[in-house]
């Protein structure tokens, strides 16, 4: 009895391992769906042909009221609010590099992708929006 009473826990507990995996599944499934759902609810906006920004630059464009900075880094495009969020400069003369841009203000840099700041004096985050690129053409979600 003793062995069988070890199996049954083994079981118990492969059984249990299994529903929770099956549940985590159904939930990454639903979170993805969901995701999915959130950004296709978006509205892009055509911002520029993709030759229009040579690679290691920047342009500012305004999108729904909004100053938004499309950057061009190693061919791919990041959109970032176009204001650094210590001095309130535009970031549109920083300098671009490893996927951060510098404010020229003061040297605050952000990274691209996340809006993240990198160094002071800068220590809040700036704004960052999809992007995607259909037929050469870069769209900005806002």
């Amino acid at each position: 009895k003793a062995s069988y009473g070890k199996l049954y826990r083994g079981f118990e507990s492969l059984r249990l391992r299994q529903l929770l995996l099956l549940r985590f599944n159904q939930s990454a499934k639903a979170f993805e769906f969901w995701n999915e759902t959130r950004m296709s609810d978006q509205k892009y906006h055509a911002i520029s042909k993709v030759e229009a920004i040579e690679d290691g630059t920047a342009k500012s464009y305004t999108v729904a009221n909004q100053s938004i900075l499309i950057c061009n880094f190693d061919g791919q495009f990041f959109a970032i609010e176009n204001k650094c969020s210590h001095a309130d400069e535009p970031l549109e003369c920083g300098r671009i590099r490893n996927g951060w841009i510098s404010c020229p203000a003061h040297g605050a840099r952000f990274d691209l992708a996340t809006g993240d700041p990198i160094n002071p004096p800068a220590t809040t985050a700036i704004k960052t929006y999809p992007v995607r690129v259909v037929d050469h053409v870069i769209e900005v979600a806002v």
